[in-house]
């Protein structure tokens, strides 16, 4: 029987393995011929490719934010849930948003007449801080006028010292008026006041002078209530 040489099978060994070369970097080239001009000759390929990933992104962010939003909002209805049983007299009401003015301090509410609330009905935050009076009452809604705005006003206490006007201004700022001089009003004095039997915290007192041409002192109050943080209310009824 014949058989081929060591030099023989040697030489078709490599001519085996030259073969098998070729057909992979066939396949090689195969493959770089059709993806290259989609992404090299057609770029808008490519583009429309990194837009749908982009859109993906912002589907699952947007699914994320959705997720935070209703694991925030499922805090506030726990915690306003814990308020009303404690509370039984307070209405629990959202933010609906507020009026798109510098000068206005205002915000809006989504309860109204239908509800039972009425104007000059006061508004707290869940810490029981004061956020301000309800101002005008529709039937599905009611604007809720906030402490600094300048025509925001309500009778308080500067600890058990004496009373006055809380006001808001212009400029932002919380006002004390008709307090005379010899009151001793200091800074850090508590401002409140008292509804039925509920103590309601307005804030401190921030600064306090004496005027010359004024018979009353010009005192300043710092709010305890973040008030264009709160994305929700209680009413006093």
């Amino acid at each position: 029987m014949y058989l081929p040489s060591k030099s023989r099978l040697k030489f078709l060994g490599y001519i085996l393995f030259i073969v098998l070369f070729l057909l992979t970097f066939k396949r090689i080239l195969l493959a770089l011929f059709f993806s290259f001009p989609n992404n090299i000759l057609f770029p808008s390929i490519v583009s429309s490719r990194i837009e749908e990933l982009k859109r993906k992104n912002l589907d699952f962010r947007l699914t994320l934010e959705r997720m935070k939003t209703l694991e925030e909002e499922n805090r506030c209805l726990r915690r306003a849930l814990g308020i009303k049983e404690r509370r039984p007299d307070l209405i629990y009401a959202r933010v609906l948003g507020f009026y798109p003015s510098g000068f206005r301090k205002v915000a809006f509410i989504d309860l109204g007449k239908r509800d039972g609330i009425i104007k000059g009905t006061l508004a707290i935050d869940s810490q029981g801080y004061l956020l301000g009076k309800i101002s005008q009452s529709f039937n599905e809604y009611s604007e809720l006028i906030l402490l600094d705005d300048p025509y925001f006003s309500l009778p308080v206490l500067i600890e058990n010292k004496t009373a006055g006007l809380l006001k808001g201004t212009l400029w932002g700022s919380l006002k004390i008026l008709y307090v005379e001089g010899d009151k001793n009003i200091s800074i850090g004095d508590k401002v409140w006041l008292k509804y039925a039997d509920l103590p309601i915290v307005v804030g401190r007192v921030q600064r306090v002078r004496e005027t010359k041409n004024d018979f009353f002192l010009d005192i300043e109050v710092k709010p305890k209530s973040n008030v264009y943080s709160v994305r929700e209310v209680f009413l006093l009824k």
